[in-house]
């Protein structure tokens, strides 16, 4: 990144050739593809795995619940040491080790977590706090297409009617439609089904 930052900046080959040799040179494996693969295969029916235990901890409905490896049950905290929360290849560190043995010590006096690190209603989601999402002042409609002014300044999202998207990040990462598209319909919905105009 560097000598392409350098490259840019400068035009010299230099850099380039660089970054050439130091990738030839570079010790090359195939594991992330084959890894990822082996992973993509494994979830057919055919060559499908059993989840290994040391999956199972206290964040896990199975784990908790099924299993009993809660985290102030004994149970639970040894799982986690031994097996949940165990890092290979872990970098030795005395600050690490001094946390470690601080939350085992208070993991074990049964400690909770100060009530204003818990999510309250105002770090759920809009939808799950009961108050449904309304378009912000600004929406501009040229025909089917809608500009929507996001959260930040300057964030602007585009939501197409006719193909039923949007371009927000949320579009199409969770199940059904994104909040943009939801509104832009509801209002469309309102004015009749019109074309053309601003909203």
């Amino acid at each position: 990144r560097a000598l392409y930052e350098n490259w840019r900046t400068t035009s010299q080959w230099l850099m380039a050739v660089h970054a050439v040799i130091l990738l030839c040179r570079a010790p090359k494996s195939r594991l992330v593809d084959d890894a990822l693969a082996a992973h993509l295969l494994g979830h057919t029916k055919e060559l499908a795995r059993p989840i290994p235990d040391e999956a199972l901890d206290l964040h896990t409905v199975s784990g908790k619940y099924e299993l009993g490896r809660t985290e102030d049950s004994p149970r639970g905290q040894e799982h986690w040491w031994a097996e949940a929360g165990r890092i290979e290849n872990e970098l030795p560190d005395p600050d690490a080790d001094r946390y470690k043995k601080l939350v085992k010590q208070w993991w074990a006096e049964n400690r909770q977590y100060p009530e204003a690190w818990k999510p309250g209603d105002d770090h759920k989601p809009k939808e799950a706090q009961g108050k449904p999402y309304r378009l912000p002042l600004g929406v501009e409609r040229i025909g089917q297409i809608v500009k929507v002014p996001g959260n930040r300044q300057g964030d602007v999202w585009t939501v197409d009617l006719d193909k039923g998207e949007c371009d927000c990040p949320a579009f199409g990462r969770y199940p059904g439609p994104c909040k943009h598209l939801v509104a832009v319909k509801a209002m469309v919905k309102t004015e009749g089904g019109s074309r053309g105009g601003e909203a």
